[in-house]
This record gives structure tokens, C-alpha cells and sequence, in this order.
């Protein structure tokens, strides 16, 4: 019954649930309407025109989306043997990039990233609770950030 509370609250993002309402008719209202909100009705293309049927609206899309990512390969490239023979292709600086320790201002960038409502570990604290107890809590978190990488 948990598990199940937690995936409706994730899919309708009522807070309210989390003051102790349960599996009611309004919660199951309140699902529907969020449902509602993210269809797609209609959608005014890079001309100007408004498309309003389904398949229109999902050729749009997957047209954008082509063309933002481009088109798959007809054929996948090989890896070439020589440069692979060659070693390391990173001189040592960008290595050891690569390998410095997680600083200050990447723990602080990283939760200024996550929306408010998004948890970044299963433990139900949002990314909201995290920035109002930043003052209390963030040394303790910076602290802990390079074990938890390691252990990843």
C-alpha cells in the first residue's frame, strides 16, 4: 500500500499527501486533472501554424526531436586498432581532472540543478529540504560527497 501511495503521489505531485490524506476520491480528482494538464491538445509549429490531431502533433515532435539529435547511423563505426595501441589519449592534466576530488562549488551547483520537488536519493527528502537546511546540514553533506563518489 506504501509503495503504491508513493507512486501516486510522485505521479499527481500533491503535497498534501504527505500531511496524512490517503488513497481518496480527491487525491484520485487530483490525479486526473495533473493527467489532463500535460496532454497535448494542440501545438504551434517553427512556422507559425497551429496542428491540433495526434498525428500531426506526433510528427512534430518526432521531427523536432530528429532534428535536435540527429539520425541514426546506417552503420556503426569500428574501433581503430592503432589508436587504441597508442595508450592514453589524456595528457596527464586532464587526467588528473578527471580524477580531483569533488569541490565545494560542484555539490553546490549540483543541488541548485535538481527541482524542488525531485529527491536525489530515495530517502523522500526533496531537493527543497536540502536548500532550506543547507545551513545546517551542507558542510556535513560536502563532507560526505567524495566517499559517496568513491563507493559509486
Amino acid at each position: 500500500m506504501n509503495i503504491e501511495e508513493n507512486i501516486m503521489k510522485q505521479k499527481s505531485r500533491v503535497q498534501w499527501l504527505q500531511l496524512g490524506d490517503g488513497n481518496t476520491t480527491y487525491f484520485h480528482a487530483s490525479l486526473k486533472n495533473r493527467e489532463a494538464q500535460n496532454r497535448f491538445t494542440s501545438l504551434i509549429t517553427n512556422t507559425g501554424r497551429t496542428i491540433t490531431s495526434r498525428a500531426e502533433i506526433e510528427e512534430e515532435i518526432t521531427d523536432f526531436y530528429k532534428q535536435l539529435l540527429g539520425f541514426c547511423a546506417t552503420q556503426l563505426l569500428a574501433v581503430n586498432i592503432r589508436v587504441m595501441k597508442n595508450g592514453p589519449v589524456l595528457n596527464r592534466s586532464q587526467q588528473s581532472h578527471l580524477i580531483a576530488p569533488v569541490s565545494r562549488k560542484e555539490v553546490v551547483m549540483a543541488l541548485q540543478g535538481i527541482n524542488d520537488n525531485k529527491a536525489p536519493v530515495c530517502d523522500d527528502f526533496s531537493a527543497y529540504f536540502f536548500r532550506q537546511t543547507w545551513g545546517q546540514i551542507g558542510e556535513k553533506i560536502i563532507d560526505v560527497c567524495p566517499t559517496f563518489l568513491l563507493h559509486m
